[in-house]
């Protein structure tokens, strides 16, 4: 869309109209895609919390970038599950060591 610099001094009346309604369109154009792009980030943020809130969304607010993020976000609950039952396990070994030394004394 893009179009060579033109002085408002050297247009006519209907060019100065034309050129004002195809900046219009140019405008308009950019905060369409300005939007989407916001909704875009506004999904990758919503992401780093909750996935259950992304279904139904719509198709152009999808990006590399938040399939990333989804992937990063499941990638570390899954560690952290793994983490955790690690956790549970050891905290259970160190109880039971615990009671056995304190009855072998």
């Amino acid at each position: 869309m893009a179009r060579r610099k033109i002085g408002v001094q050297d247009l006519d009346l209907n060019s100065l109209i034309e050129e004002v309604v195809f900046l219009r369109q140019v405008v308009n154009k950019q905060a369409e895609e300005l939007d989407i792009e916001r909704c875009r980030l506004a999904a990758c943020s919503v992401a780093t919390y909750s996935t259950k809130q992304l279904v139904g969304m719509k198709k152009e607010y999808k990006s590399a970038s938040l399939s990333d993020v989804i992937r990063l976000v499941k990638q570390y609950d899954k560690l952290y599950r793994d983490y955790s039952q690690l956790e549970e396990a050891h905290n259970k070994v160190c109880t039971k060591n615990r009671k056995l030394e304190r009855g072998s004394k």
